[in-house]
């Protein structure tokens, strides 16, 4: 994961992908830190008063706040939900798309299998492995509830991250929601 997040970049399931896969790698068995993530997710931790910042952990740590923070108007059950849906992959999968050269950036985990596909002259045809995520129907399992339902809960919560952003954005810019 990158020191350097753009949280106004990320798009809301990515906020919750990353927030889940941090919880994992802080929650794990190995970790010291599990028991002040178990804290911030109560609301009792948080950066030490002086502002420093003195380890990685402490710096994954506070990812993982500003992470939980933008997920922060979520119900008990929006989360369940969209905890069996972003927590990890069911799969990966296989695809082949059409991009631009000047698109292709080393490590997304794609190749080019054809320089010049026919019909496109400015494309190129390119190969990689994209996560596949439970399905609603699964999701709905889960929670207890059923696929229109999860695909409900799962898009709520969506829109109340993607709504959390653009009040983070609007309040650096000076302006008032």
């Amino acid at each position: 994961m990158p020191d350097d997040l753009d949280y106004s970049q990320l798009t809301p399931q990515r906020v919750l992908v990353l927030r889940y896969q941090l919880e994992d790698r802080l929650m794990s068995p190995g970790s010291m830190s599990g028991h002040q993530a178990e804290r911030m997710r109560q609301g009792l931790g948080g950066a030490p008063p002086d502002g420093a910042r003195p380890n990685t952990a402490e710096s994954e740590r506070a990812k993982l706040a500003d992470l939980v923070l933008l997920c922060k108007g979520l119900t008990a059950l929006q989360e369940a939900a969209c905890r069996a849906r972003y927590s990890g992959s069911v799969g990966v999968e296989l695809y082949k798309r059409l991009r631009r050269p000047c698109d292709l950036r080393e490590g997304d985990g794609e190749e080019v299998i054809n320089a010049r596909p026919e019909g496109h002259a400015e494309l190129v045809e390119v190969q990689g492995r994209s996560a596949v995520y439970a399905s609603y129907r699964r999701v709905g399992e889960i929670v207890g509830a059923s696929e229109q339902a999860a695909r409900y809960l799962v898009q709520t919560a969506i829109s109340k991250i993607a709504l959390e952003q653009f009040r983070r954005r609007r309040t650096r810019r000076g302006g008032r929601l």
